[in-house]
């Protein structure tokens, strides 16, 4: 877990002020210089995605450590040219991690006839954003890798009602620290929002403050302001087991 120096996320502001507002001449009037800033936002907006996917470049933090780890499994797994037939992914938050035994469900699917390879995409206090945004970096790395979902691929998901009636349940604890980073897009909002409303709940207001929160860590999160010194290639990360 690394903490994000309030410095750091200063400094990359200012650097975006200005590379936004250089294309902004005083000769044009207050009435374009909103429309300057926000085309040289959504221009830096592009540059920094394209650089970002092109690289495969991550921040090295715990969630992409264990999706390392399970990609090199399924490399492994791979090797030789062996096609993968039967594939569990489980998911799930602390009481998967501390709670689920990969290799028992594997010994145990073995001695009735299926070979299967488990793999967990698991971390303590993961929210249903958290868990999500690791499922889709997951398929991502996969894709990338070349490597192929089992012909009867399965997906096992845990359920809390903890995290199912607050879909931005631990977000606060994490604040200022890369985790709070990671899961925060429009899109997850957007699912957020969504949740809340298939549960026919009204947001209160610490659940409506987190949502601004989240915005601006989506904001910064995307145009990774301050964190150019963290971004490692994907495949030079250690993968560590979520267990």
């Amino acid at each position: 877990m690394y903490d994000i120096a309030a410095i750091r996320i200063a400094v990359g502001i200012l650097a975006l002020l200005a590379i936004t507002l250089l294309p902004v001449r005083q000769d044009t009037g207050r009435r374009y210089a909103l429309l300057g800033f926000l085309a040289g936002l959504v221009v830096l907006f592009g540059i920094v995605q394209f650089v970002v996917r092109a690289g495969d470049l991550v921040v090295d933090n715990e969630d992409d450590q264990i999706i390392r780890h399970d990609i090199d499994r399924v490399r492994d797994a791979e090797a030789g040219g062996h096609v993968l037939k039967n594939m569990l992914l489980v998911d799930g938050s602390s009481e998967t991690k501390l709670g689920l035994d990969p290799d028992l469900i594997r010994d145990r699917l073995k001695a009735q006839g299926y070979d299967v390879l488990v793999l967990v995409l698991a971390e303590g206090g993961a929210n249903i954003l958290e868990r999500y945004t690791m499922m889709q970096r997951f398929s991502r790395e996969m894709q990338l890798a070349g490597l192929r979902y089992g012909e009867n691929t399965r997906l096992m998901m845990e359920l809390h009602p903890g995290y199912e009636s607050k879909p931005v349940r631990f977000f606060e604890d994490n604040d200022a620290s890369i985790r709070s980073y990671y899961y925060p897009s429009i899109g997850n909002l957007l699912t957020a929002a969504h949740i809340y409303h298939e549960l026919g709940v009204t947001p209160d207001l610490d659940d409506a403050s987190v949502f601004a929160e989240m915005y601006t860590h989506s904001l910064v999160w995307d145009l990774k302001i301050g964190y150019a010194p963290l971004l490692r290639r994907f495949d030079s990360l250690y993968g560590i087991s979520p267990f």
